[in-house]
Formats: structure tokens, sequence, C-alpha cells
């Protein structure tokens, strides 16, 4: 657990509420993934593919959101009038180009995983899943606790390879966002794997 300060305290930010002291436990962009039973939650909001901001800032302030991030220079809504709308109900904190520092704020909040593990990166137009999943159970049979991230999911070899249907990972993407590989990579750290292949 963080707090909103320590995690955004190298990020430029605008809020009229005081929230460096809120708790944070959970991270996440939809109110889909908000998790009911966390003590305190920063909520990424997003309206980039979703135009009915009403309809999800409502849902996460149903699923207890505790917080609601907004890009201050998003051109796709009005964060100054979404803090109006519905500053009175939560915090609202306003960040410039967000989406150029989601990745900073999730390194900072699952503690920096990717400096713990190797990585071998597979880059191509065909052939990466072959050749992502040949390398890792190479590496493992020599002894390695590998792990590999890409189009089928993400898991450790040699154990459950997890899909959309577990982790809410949407396949079909060779990357997932920011804030869920930085939650992946640190799933990785915790069950000690040493490298991860990423395609």
């Amino acid at each position: 657990m963080h707090t909103l300060q320590e995690i955004l305290s190298s990020t430029h930010y605008e809020s009229p509420n005081p929230i460096g002291h809120i708790v944070i436990d959970d991270i996440c962009y939809n109110a889909q993934e908000i998790d009911t039973n966390a003590t305190a939650l920063f909520y990424f909001l997003s309206f980039r593919y979703n135009k009915n901001y009403e309809s999800e800032i409502e849902a996460a302030l149903t699923r207890s959101v505790k917080v609601i991030i907004l890009d201050a220079t998003d051109l796709f809504y009005d964060a100054e009038e979404i803090q109006k709308l519905y500053g009175h109900r939560v915090p609202i904190v306003l960040v410039s180009q967000l989406y150029k520092k989601i990745g900073q704020i999730a390194a900072k909040f699952y503690n920096f995983p990717q400096e713990k593990l190797r990585f071998i990166g597979v880059t191509g137009t065909n052939g990466k899943t072959s050749v992502s999943y040949l390398t890792a159970q190479c590496l493992s049979k020599l002894g390695a606790r590998t792990a590999v991230v890409g189009t089928l999911g993400q898991g450790i070899i040699g154990e459950t390879l997890f899909t959309e249907s577990s982790t809410g990972y949407r396949n079909g993407y060779t990357t997932p966002s920011a804030i869920k590989l930085y939650k992946i990579l640190s799933e990785f750290v915790n069950n000690k794997v040493e490298l991860s292949n990423w395609f």
C-alpha cells in the first residue's frame, strides 16, 4: 500500500482536495476492475474510447472508488467540468498528459518490479509467440524460473497460463496496458521469477 503522495511524488498534479494522505491499495483503468473489498482505491479514468463518462463515473462511485485521476489535457472530455460535477463526491486529481505518466505511476505503485527481473524481448511480424515460448521453455529446462507475457496471456512456464477470464487481461494484444503490465511483473517478482519473455 502507498499514499497518493508517494506515488505522485514526481508528477505535477492539481486537486482542490487534500489527497496526499489517501492510502491506495489497488489501481485500475475502469469501473469493472474495481475491487469493492479494497480498503482504498486509485482509479485511472480515461474516456478515449468510452464517451459516456457519466455512467462510468457512477459505476466507479458505486464500487467505492476513493480517487479519480483525469488527464487535464485530454481532448475527449472536459476534466474541469467533471471535477465540478463529481468533486463533491470523490477527490479528483488532474494530471497533464497523464497517458505519458501512467507507466511511471504504475511502476512506483508496484515497487519497480522491472528492476528485479531480467527480460528477453522478441519482436517481429510473425512467430513471436512461438519463439518466446520455445525460448522460455528452454531456459526453464536449464533451471531458470521463467515467465511469458504476450498475446496468449501471461504466466510462469510449467504453471497455469492466465488469460482474460482469470485476470481481466485482454487477449489479442501483444502487450497489456501499463498498469496491468506492472501488476503482472510484480506478481512474477512475488513468485520468484528470474526471466520474463515479452513479445
